[in-house]
């Protein structure tokens, strides 16, 4: 979480910080935000992004994605 850090995203540290300490692997994680500026530092360490408006499209988006795995926090 970006309050647990110094710095909030969009700083790419964030991000950064999030994959370490998670071991995600980028390109196998969607990353959904309702603020766009947040996506681009997700895009460019390889995650795919969702700006989320509302549940239904974010629901069509993942299927389009065949998202199948639980979320991860």
């Amino acid at each position: 979480l970006s309050h647990e850090q110094s710095f909030y995203k969009p700083d790419r540290r964030v991000y950064v910080a999030l994959v370490k300490k998670t071991k995600i692997v980028p390109e196998e994680t969607v990353f959904v935000d309702d603020r766009k500026n947040n996506l681009l530092p997700a895009r460019t360490l390889g995650m795919k992004t969702i700006h989320f408006t509302t549940l239904p499209r974010l629901k069509k988006k993942l299927l389009a994605m065949d998202v199948t795995a639980s979320a991860r926090r």
